[in-house]
Order: C-alpha cells, then structure tokens, then sequence
C-alpha cells in the first residue's frame, strides 16, 4: 500500500528510484506495476534453477508460476506470500493490505497484511 512509507517495500521503492532512477511517484498503479515486475522476474529466476538457463522456456515459467510459492520476503514487501494454481490463476487466497483515501489522501486502513476472505468464489 503507498500509505506505507516503511518497511521493505517502501525501501525498496526508494533504492529503485534513488539508485535506478526510477522517474514515477509512489502510487498505487506503479506499486502495481512493481508487484507485477517482481512475480515475473522471481517466477524466471527460480525457473532457471529448476531447468537451468539454457533450458527456459514459458512452458517452464508457467509451471513454476503454477507450483511454487513466493514468499513476502523475495517480494520485497510489496505482496504478502503468493501462489497461484491451475484451478486459481488468479490467487483466492492469501493476504492483503487495506488502504482507504481520506481528505484526497491515501491511509492505511490497517498496518498488518489481513487475510482474503475465503468465501469468495470462482468467477
């Protein structure tokens, strides 16, 4: 959430910008966009340790996608831990964290990553 500004996610936004030059604010659709660079990148980078590099294909990348979990930590805080199946390409589960506006702001509507309510189903 870009309510934080702590925590690994935070500092790690703040290396891609002060070390990378990365030009966007802290915001929801680049945290986005973030989330969405690092789940690829990890799924590639344990795809090559499976397979190893010369044998990486997007067959290989999907099968990791759909079998292992990526931990909060190699996500760099920005997600909670994540897996996907075949069933659920789209995680049902899990954790996340809530954030409100209020007075044209962005608050956090509670620290901790809160779990996905399990009776949501399949769409």
């Amino acid at each position: 959430p870009t309510a934080d500004k702590s925590g690994k996610a935070w500092e790690f936004y703040q290396t891609l910008a002060r070390d990378y030059g990365l030009p966007a604010e802290w915001d929801p659709l680049v945290l986005l966009g973030i989330s969405q660079a690092l789940v690829a990148v990890r799924a590639i980078e344990h795809t090559a340790e499976r397979v190893g590099g010369d044998k990486l294909t997007g067959e290989a990348v999907f099968e990791t996608l759909r079998t292992h979990e990526f931990t909060e930590d190699e996500l760099m805080g920005v997600l909670a831990d994540l897996s996907f199946t075949a069933e659920a390409p789209f995680p049902l589960t899990g954790s996340v964290k809530i954030e409100t506006v209020k007075d044209g702001e962005y608050v956090l509507a509670t620290p901790q990553w809160v779990p996905v309510p399990t009776d949501i189903g399949k769409w």
